[in-house]
């Protein structure tokens, strides 16, 4: 949906996790109340949320189709015969 999310604070073997997180597309949190103020602040500003919703929208869209790459890669080298 493009929406900003909040992980747990144990993340690190996640590559996806650790790219959202560099790009303050998600948000580490440690506690209930850090996870309150983190989300108050993001409902709380619609023109920042919009903007960090167009951009997530944005980013998710460059990396689409990675998957076939991959796939397409694989094949060109015959790994699965």
């Amino acid at each position: 949906f493009g929406l900003p999310i909040l992980i747990g604070p144990e993340y690190s073997n996640f590559i996806e996790a650790i790219r959202f997180v560099e790009k303050k597309f998600a948000f580490p949190v440690h506690s209930a109340s850090e996870a309150q103020q983190i989300f108050s602040g993001l409902t709380g500003d619609p023109l920042r949320l919009s903007q960090l919703t167009a951009s997530i929208r944005s980013f998710l869209q460059q990396q689409s189709g990675a998957s076939e790459k991959v796939l397409q890669y694989i094949e060109s080298h015959k790994w699965l015969e």
